[in-house]
């Protein structure tokens, strides 16, 4: 005979499981660089708070090229569009879609660039 009492405690237990979350701290980012010392992307290094166990966190941007074919920066996908990067990896402006502006803009496609 069983105890009432166990499949309960059964479940409980199967559901604490499936609601556990792992706990990441930020411990730092570093810079990704090709061989033309360009920076195209960053490492993101993130600690678990209870086991201590490190885990990367890898971005790659892609290339903006001009009409020449020359790699002028990079752009990295952010959730609301893109963030435009100079060739040393610094911030430089952002792109993103503007869905009011489609009679007068048919792709949405608005880019705001910031010169130092």
């Amino acid at each position: 005979m069983t105890d009432s009492k166990t499949p309960m405690a059964l479940a409980i237990a199967i559901l604490s499981i499936g609601c556990t979350t792992i706990e990441y701290g930020y411990v730092g980012v570093q810079p990704l660089e090709n061989n033309l010392g360009h920076v195209i992307g960053h490492k993101e290094i993130l600690r678990d708070a209870h086991t201590g166990e490190e885990v990367e966190r890898v971005t790659y941007y892609a290339p903006r090229i001009d009409a020449n074919g020359n790699v002028v920066g990079y752009e990295e996908q952010a959730d609301s569009g893109m963030i435009l990067r100079d060739l040393n990896g610094r911030r430089v402006g952002l792109r993103y879609i503007d869905l009011r502006s489609r009679d007068t803009n048919p792709r949405g496609d608005v880019t705001i660039t910031v010169t130092p």
